[in-house]
């Protein structure tokens, strides 16, 4: 579940999460790669002891492109410009971003929707959408898949035409 224009902050226990924003590809896709490389840019900074970054990336419809707008998003840090002004800032782009060495892993998003929708997850983290929840548990499930899958019911991770008998 790609997840990347306006940016609202969260307030959760992880260090690696920085807040949650949405990016609208389908309506500017240049606008989409321009907000998301800032952002990047901006969770460097913000965090510069970070020496990777690894992007969850859920396995539904779209995640082909949304990968592509990730790497495009990347690519635009680390691009040469001929202006020499905007040289300098990609340079600074540049160094930021070098340190980061970035990864990008599609996460399985099976039930993902019915845990933030449920209540344990807004109780979790009360100041974030349900909307946005999803993409946490993505998140998370790169960090702990199990941890995160007995959080959700059976017979919503779609285990097939056995799953009635777990």
């Amino acid at each position: 579940s790609s997840s990347s224009s306006s940016s609202s902050s969260s307030s959760s226990s992880s260090p690696a999460m920085t807040g949650l924003f949405t990016v609208y590809p389908l309506q500017n896709y240049d606008h989409a790669v321009s907000v998301l490389s800032d952002r990047l840019l901006l969770m460097q900074k913000e965090q510069p002891q970070v020496s990777s970054m690894h992007v969850a990336l859920g396995d539904g419809s779209g995640s082909v492109d949304a990968r592509k707008l990730i790497v495009d998003a990347f690519d635009r840090l680390t691009d040469q410009d001929s202006n020499q002004e905007n040289r300098k800032r990609k340079k600074m782009r540049t160094d930021a971003i070098a340190r980061c060495s970035p990864k990008i892993s599609v996460v399985r998003e099976a039930g993902a929707s019915v845990w933030s929708a449920d209540s344990d997850a807004s109780k979790e983290f009360p100041n974030i959408a349900a909307a946005s929840l999803g993409a946490v548990s993505i998140g998370r499930r790169l960090q702990d898949p199990l941890g995160e899958f007995v959080k959700i019911p059976p017979s919503a991770l779609g285990l097939g035409m056995y799953q009635h008998d777990l």
